[in-house]
């Protein structure tokens, strides 16, 4: 561990030095420019989530970090920053629906796997 991440680690802990540790130049840009609430961000991490909270406040900043520390799930803090929040008022039925269909199918055609055939004989179960 260089001096850079042993100040980190003496600082907030060496838990946060030790998932930010594999990210680098990214993660001590992010402290850098984000100091304390990046670093309540990755403490809310688990280690299998801090990639994924790097990458949203690497690409989306202080959205990204004020959406996290609400506790808001990492799964909705990016829907919410790609897609965004309803902000607006709907005068009937008809077109509220049809503004959350347009929002559900490009969010849906985004999480389609890449290999989505299905072969002409169908899903078989292979016997061991």
């Amino acid at each position: 561990m260089d001096r850079y991440w042993e100040k980190i680690a003496n600082k907030y802990g060496k838990d946060v030095a030790d998932k930010l540790i594999p990210y680098g130049k990214t993660g001590k840009d992010l402290i850098a420019n984000y100091g304390e609430d990046f670093i309540n961000v990755v403490k809310k991490m688990a280690p299998d989530d801090v990639a994924q909270a790097i990458e949203l406040v690497d690409e989306y900043g202080d959205n990204a970090i004020k959406l996290i520390l609400e506790n808001n799930s990492l799964f909705y803090t990016k829907t919410v920053l790609k897609y965004g929040e309803v902000s607006q008022e709907f005068s009937d039925w008809d077109s509220m629906k049809n503004y959350f269909y347009r929002k559900v199918t490009n969010f849906m055609s985004d999480c389609k796997p890449m290999n989505s055939r299905v072969p002409k004989n169908g899903l078989q179960m292979v016997e061991k």
